[in-house]
């Protein structure tokens, strides 16, 4: 329990210093280092793990494209994918609708379903996959009701 809190305390120091966009940034900046992306990747996956339930930020969903990233551009890497689906599903868990709406992270998703990687097959079985325009339907399309 201990440990968690300080885990915890953490992850809440590092996310307010700015190491989400930092390590976000990083892996856009530097797409063709492996060892980076996964280090990153992991990095982040434990942050997310330990942090406050909140509403995800922008740097958040930085986050979620510069893993799509990865993925995409280590396809053969199941270090990386299966690194990369647990950040998603640590996503997902908070904001599925993210998740479902990111142009082309189905196929990447389903890649690494392929491969074997478990956080990907859940993914796979519990996020309702839709465009943007199909989730604008889904909340009224942007209409209100006036009381």
């Amino acid at each position: 329990l201990l440990l968690r809190a300080v885990a915890a305390a953490t992850e809440a120091a590092a996310e307010a210093a700015g190491a989400v966009e930092a390590l976000s940034s990083v892996m856009l900046r530097y797409p063709c280092e492996a060892a980076l992306q996964q280090a990153a990747t992991a990095a982040l996956a434990n942050m997310m793990r330990f942090r406050d339930k909140a509403p995800l930020g922008a740097f958040w969903l930085e986050a979620l494209g510069a893993a799509a990233a990865a993925m995409a551009n280590f396809p053969r890497d199941e270090a990386l994918q299966a690194r990369a689906s647990t950040l998603l599903w640590r996503i997902a868990a908070e904001d599925p609708v993210s998740l479902a709406t990111r142009e082309g992270l189905r196929g990447l998703v389903e890649h690494a379903a392929g491969l074997g990687i478990r956080e990907a097959r859940w993914l796979m079985e519990t996020i309702q996959w839709k465009t943007k325009d199909q989730a604008h339907l889904a909340r009224g399309g942007g209409r209100q009701r006036w009381g």
